[in-house]
C-alpha cells in the first residue's frame, strides 16, 4: 500500500507543481529581452531605467526621463540608497538585491570597455555619466 500511496502523491505533485506560483506570464522581467527596469534613489536623486549590468562598484543604467530622452549613468553602489522595480515596494539596497539586479541585468556578465563604446555609439552618446559627480541641488 505505501508504494501506492507515494505513486499517487507523486503523480499529484508533479501535475499541479508547475501550476502554482509565478510564472512567465505575469514575471515582469521575462516580458522583454532587455534588463530589469527599475528606480535607483540615491541621496541626490531617483533614477529610472534598464538595469544594464552590475559590477564590483557600480550599477549601469540606461536612464529614461520619460519623454523619451536617455543617457547612460553610471551609480555607485555605495550611493544607492532603495530600488523599486515597477508598482513594487521600494526595497534597501543590501548584498540580496545587488545580486538579484545582476542576475535580472541585460548584461549579467558585466559590460566590458568594448561593449561599453558600443553602447555608446549605438545610441549616440559621447560618454557615460557619473552619478557620483553630480551636485545635489540646493
Amino acid at each position: 500500500m505505501a508504494p501506492r500511496m507515494i505513486l499517487t502523491v507523486l503523480a499529484v505533485s508533479l501535475t499541479t507543481g508547475c501550476a502554482v506560483g509565478p510564472s512567465l506570464k505575469s514575471w515582469s522581467p521575462a516580458q522583454s529581452a532587455g534588463g530589469a527596469k527599475a528606480t535607483i534613489a540615491t541621496a541626490r536623486e531617483k533614477l529610472s531605467g534598464e538595469v544594464l549590468s552590475i559590477d564590483d562598484g557600480s550599477l549601469l543604467l540606461l536612464q529614461d526621463d520619460g519623454v523619451g530622452s536617455l543617457r547612460l549613468v553610471r551609480i555607485p553602489l555605495v550611493e544607492i540608497a532603495s530600488v523599486q522595480e515597477g508598482e513594487s515596494k521600494a526595497e534597501r539596497w543590501n548584498d540580496k538585491q545587488q545580486e538579484r539586479y545582476r542576475l535580472l541585468a541585460r548584461y549579467p556578465a558585466g559590460v566590458t570597455p568594448e561593449l561599453e563604446r558600443r553602447l555608446l555609439a549605438a545610441y549616440g552618446f559621447k560618454k557615460v555619466e557619473d552619478a557620483s559627480r553630480w551636485q545635489a541641488d540646493p
